[in-house]
């Protein structure tokens, strides 16, 4: 066996050894949470709350899903983009960033992000030291941003997206250049202003569709030939998509290939050059943009929109 399939099973294995483990996490979290749900709070919003099943245990669906995009996502992705020679280096730093991360969000992170400080003025900027070291967290603690849940959970939760934030340094640090590397974020700044103004906030706190820019930007700070876009619009507010496919179209102008995969015809047909379309799973429709308009091709069988 060659080196280049030997690497490739090895990373295979890892990744359903942590497929396995995170389903084995999930369904003993699931039994545990099982008991009576009691009702989440008893009064006005946030106000005599109790830690509540349903949302602990949804909570830690979501916490095993960032972390297999992180860890063994992040790594693979930008694992894929450097020579065979570097894959497992690439996945080393990912997952040693992961670790530092862990460990500086547990000793201070959280504590100066998420509790609040005695000081009115400080605490418009920065938190208090009351959980340095996790030091008075108990299982049955609550945090008030998040009072049906327990905290260590909620702590879990937040860790995940602090250790996404350096996602943009993550993907240029594959360039080796440090002008490079801010000239992509100043490029990625350019087209999403909204994240410049956001960028000393954790991602956890960006609305939906700044995480949505977010996400895009990462993916530029590869400079990548192509990108994939996977129904960017959805659960966004109209102005947000507006926003979002204005700057789909400047990237397409800027020589950039896009695959675009999205169920409104609206969004895709002033951006588009050609269409694909899907119905149950078989190709229903090729032709160009144009064809399509001109022949007023009527698509709403195929959409599953009436």
């Amino acid at each position: 066996m060659d080196s280049g399939k030997f690497t490739r099973s090895r990373l295979l294995t890892c990744l359903m050894a942590l497929v396995g483990i995170a389903l084995v996490w999930l369904a003993m979290s699931g039994a545990a949470l099982a008991d009576d749900t009691p009702p989440a709070c008893g009064g006005k919003i946030l106000e005599k709350c109790t830690p509540n099943s349903g949302d602990t245990a949804w909570m830690l669906t979501s916490v095993a899903l960032v972390l297999m995009m992180t860890i063994p996502g992040l790594g693979l992705f930008y694992g894929g983009m450097v020579r065979k020679k570097n894959v497992l280096a690439t996945l080393a730093q990912s997952f040693g960033a992961t670790c530092i991360i862990t460990v500086l969000w547990m000793i201070v992170g959280y504590s100066v992000a998420f509790t609040p400080n005695a000081n009115p003025q400080l605490n418009q900027f920065i938190g208090s030291f009351d959980q340095f070291m996790l030091g008075k967290m108990g299982l049955n603690a609550v945090n008030p941003l998040a009072a049906t849940i327990p905290e260590s959970v909620y702590m879990f939760f937040q860790m995940t997206f602090a250790i996404i934030t350096p996602a943009l340094i993550a993907g240029a640090h594959l360039q080796r250049d440090a002008a490079k590397m801010r000239n992509g974020i100043e490029r990625v700044y350019a087209y999403f202003p909204m994240l410049k103004s956001r960028r000393a906030q954790l991602s956890g706190y960006l609305s939906g569709g700044e995480q949505q820019m977010l996400v895009i930007g990462r993916a530029l700070m590869s400079r990548p030939k192509m990108i994939l876009l996977d129904e960017p619009s959805m659960g966004l507010a109209p102005q947000i998509v507006a926003e979002v496919m204005a700057t789909i179209r400047k990237l397409k102008e800027s020589g950039l290939s896009i695959v675009l995969v999205e169920q409104s015809p609206k969004l895709v047909f002033d951006i588009a050059d050609d269409i694909v379309i899907l119905n149950s799973g078989r190709v229903a429709v090729v032709s160009t943009a144009a064809e399509l308009k001109a022949r007023d091709v009527d698509l709403r069988q195929h959409l599953g929109v009436f």
